[in-house]
């Protein structure tokens, strides 16, 4: 019976969704048609629960407990909505049942540097309507709460929430997404949190320059901070998660903890992300060393002309002006939902239709420009 009420259910919420977001006839037969979709919301309403998640830490054998957040398609549209640290849901339901989605890679998510994991939630909640699943964990230790400090470990144990998250929801056979994740991800993260992504996806340390650094005299950075030999092998062996198909990169720093040569280790298609006052990286692609490292075809690149670096993240539209620009928040969102979602499409469901939006050939807004490498 419960299939029966959940197709009725599903049948007739996709039916809302595609009459209420249907443009005019001139937009149909153009590529705003496309852009259109992919600015709306999904078929599927969106589901959301935290658990806390704990597993041993490296060289220490010592418990690590991450809160992850997770956001998935369901066909419940009303319940207890979330709230997710400076912004409340209208559209999300606490503990929803999951819809019977079809099974596609899991999109992980690393938040910023005194961030917290729900930074992003217009795009966690946008993807779970398109049927995918977000695990967010917060990052212990260098969130909001925990101010500017931060030392050695947390340059390593940011991958690790990561993968001990996808793993506890893999493993658990009891939860309600029990067998509903493929063995695969897709990594994202903003500023810190993509500098996250990019180790997690195959981006190797420049450990020895790093290490020499560290050792000369008044070398006082976070990174140096607790290095020890035990933390050198880390970084050393790398963050590499093989599950990983896919990356997208929200306005990156922490270049040089890679370098050009570590960067360039990263095989799977990007999409990185740039904001126009290049704080953190160029928004000149000639100058921008992320890109200029990447090497895959694939490779995105998206330019937000006059934008800020936390033009990205929902503080912006929830009026806190700290590195913020003079652009609409709901634009810069809804530009974001395009061209994360057309990524998504095209190396998750070999869409292709979704080229000329990755490409630039469609037109989305005149204040985000989006080039692909090949």
């Amino acid at each position: 019976m419960w299939k029966d009420k959940h197709f009725a259910g599903l049948t007739l919420l996709a039916t809302v969704l595609f009459v209420g977001g249907c443009g005019s006839d001139e937009e149909d037969t153009g590529p705003f048609a496309d852009v259109n979709t992919l600015s709306s919301q999904g078929p599927y309403g969106i589901g959301y629960f935290s658990v806390p998640v704990t597993y041993k830490t490296p060289i220490d054998n010592e418990d690590r407990t991450v809160q992850a957040l997770v956001w998935y398609p369901t066909i419940e549209v009303d319940g207890e909505r979330p709230i997710y640290g400076v912004v409340s849901s209208e559209i999300a339901v606490k503990d929803a049942m999951p819809a019977n989605f079809e099974r596609r890679p899991t999109i992980l998510f690393s938040h910023g540097h005194q961030a917290y994991p729900g930074v992003m939630s217009y795009l966690m909640e946008h993807w779970a309507s398109h049927g995918y699943v977000v695990i967010a964990p917060g990052h212990t230790g260098n969130t909001v709460i925990n101010g500017d400090a931060r030392e050695t470990d947390i340059y390593y144990l940011r991958a690790l929430d990561l993968k001990a998250a996808f793993d506890h929801f893999l493993d658990d056979n009891t939860g309600p997404l029990a067998g509903l994740l493929e063995d695969q991800a897709v990594v994202t993260g903003h500023s810190f949190g993509a500098y996250t992504a990019f180790g997690f996806s195959g981006a190797a340390f420049a450990i020895d320059s790093l290490k020499v650094e560290c050792e000369m005299p008044g070398a006082s950075s976070d990174f140096c901070s607790t290095l020890t030999v035990e933390k050198v092998a880390i970084f050393r062996t790398g963050l590499k998660d093989e599950r990983v198909i896919a990356a997208m990169s929200f306005d990156p720093g922490n270049f040089d903890m890679y370098g050009r040569d570590g960067i360039a280790e990263v095989e799977v298609p990007v999409l990185h992300a740039v904001a126009g006052d290049g704080n953190h990286a160029d928004a000149d692609p000639a100058k921008d060393k992320f890109w200029q490292a990447l090497s895959n075809p694939q490779d995105v690149r998206l330019l937000l002309v006059d934008g800020g670096h936390n033009d990205f993240v929902d503080s912006c539209g929830a009026g806190i002006d700290i590195r913020c620009s003079d652009l609409p928040p709901e634009l810069v969102w809804r530009a974001m939902r395009v061209y994360t979602l057309a990524f998504l499409r095209k190396h998750l469901e070999a869409d292709s239709s979704v080229l000329p939006v990755l490409n630039g050939e469609a037109p989305v807004w005149e204040q985000m420009s989006s080039t692909i490498r090949q």
